[in-house]
């Protein structure tokens, strides 16, 4: 995944994909409402100028336009899982804090 250049650490990246997994959500729900119910221009205007482009203003969004929406959300959804779980896993090997184990458990350390 591609990621802005001020992400440079694993809990910015994380953070920046996370905030991305929500607003491709919101849009998924705007695109849901669109094909179940219609929306107005007003609403399809807040969409991303790049499905604006992929799918002209109309009330309601057809099952073939939805299908192909479905097919790019999941392509986005999986690339986001895959970030995700990267940085993840490299925000386990992180040696920045020293967690007392003891204290994580409720045992009181003896020296």
């Amino acid at each position: 995944m591609k990621y802005p250049d001020e992400c440079k650490t694993a809990s910015q990246k994380l953070e920046y994909t996370y905030a991305a997994q929500e607003k491709l959500r919101l849009v998924h729900n705007i695109m849901g409402d669109w094909y179940r119910e219609g929306i107005s221009r007003e609403v399809w205007e807040t969409l991303p100028y790049e499905l604006q482009a992929r799918f002209p203003y109309a009330i309601t969004l057809t099952a073939e336009q939805w299908k192909e929406f479905q097919g790019i959300f999941l392509k986005a959804t999986d690339k986001l899982s895959s970030s995700i779980g990267e940085s993840r896993e490299a925000l386990k090997k992180s040696v920045l804090y020293n967690v007392e184990l003891g204290d994580l458990l409720g045992l009181r350390s003896f020296k």
